[in-house]
């Protein structure tokens, strides 16, 4: 009885024992399994029935996620557009005043500038004669010229005939200063723009120095000189000495016809009745004189003038 309890309890503890040994041998298979290399896995048998052992590729966990990381990529802005350069300012108007002469030269000219000649008449000034046309010369581009002359007594011909020789040309020698003057070209012609006993001087200008002239504007002359050398009075010659005519004016052109007729005039059928400066002309074949006025009552009655002044 007591052999065979023994003999149970010595069974009891070898089996305790090989549960214990086969609890830790499994135990220590599940820990070895996770750090062991992968077994070599045989390949499969070729065609020929060889077969060779390879190496199985590991199969890894897969590596952590890497963390975000924010690309920046900067934004070049497009280069400008090319800018043209700021067109330059116009030059400003100029008023300027030497001498005896007044200048006005228009904002923003840049070639040969054409020029107007402002005459003034008895008792004016060649600035104020300017200013009536200022704001038309700024907009057109001219520039304007505005000589101040002391006149005499333009009703008395020796006065007139002693100061124009020296008016005259002072006008040419005024228009001869002013490109210098203000510092840049102007056309070679002029027009010129007369009022009263500057009209005079505008239509002798044109008659004497008509290469100068481009065109004249004539108001209110009250007197002009007769682009003749003679005429007939009372069927007698006579010279027409400046300022009735230009018998004494070397200048004056070998073409000017030397005779009119009186009767003609005065009833108007020999003459042209123009706005233009003084100059010969035909009509129906006889040389006749073209005048600067728009009226042919008024130019007859000139005429008649001209006819009595030689008898003075």
């Amino acid at each position: 009885m007591l052999q065979a309890t023994r003999g149970r309890a010595i069974l009891g503890l070898a089996g305790g024992a090989s549960a214990l040994l086969v609890f830790g041998a499994l135990l220590a298979g599940f820990v070895g399994s996770a750090t062991a290399p992968r077994p070599v896995v045989a390949a499969p048998i070729s065609r020929d029935g060889a077969s060779a052992p390879v190496l199985a590729r590991p199969v890894l966990d897969p590596p952590p996620a890497a963390p975000a990381v924010a690309v920046v990529i900067p934004i070049v802005p497009d280069p400008p557009a090319a800018v043209a350069p700021p067109a330059p300012e116009p030059a400003p108007a100029q008023d300027l005043v030497f001498d005896d002469y007044y200048v006005h030269v228009p904002p923003g000219v840049t070639g040969p500038a054409p020029v107007l000649v402002a005459l003034h008449g008895m008792g004016g000034d060649g600035r104020g004669m300017c200013d009536g046309v200022r704001a038309w010369a700024d907009r057109e581009g001219w520039v304007l010229v505005g000589p101040t002359f002391a006149y005499g007594d333009w009703t008395n011909p020796t006065a007139v005939a002693t100061e124009e020789p020296r008016l005259l040309p002072r006008l040419a020698q005024i228009l001869d200063e002013v490109p210098a003057k203000i510092g840049r070209p102007v056309q070679p012609k002029v027009a010129l723009y007369g009022f009263s006993r500057g009209a005079q001087l505008a239509a002798r200008f044109a008659m004497l120095y008509p290469e100068r002239v481009r065109g004249a504007v004539i108001m209110s002359g009250g007197t002009y000189t007769l682009p003749l050398r003679e005429t007939t009075v009372s069927g007698t010659a006579q010279p027409l000495r400046y300022p009735f005519g230009v018998a004494d004016v070397p200048s004056a052109s070998d073409a000017t016809p030397t005779s009119t007729d009186y009767a003609a005039c005065r009833s108007g059928s020999g003459w042209e009745a123009r706005t233009t400066i003084p100059r010969p002309c035909l009509r129906s074949g006889v040389p006749t004189l073209a005048i600067p006025e728009s009226s042919a009552r008024v130019a007859s009655a000139r005429c008649c003038r001209a006819y009595r002044w030689p008898r003075r």
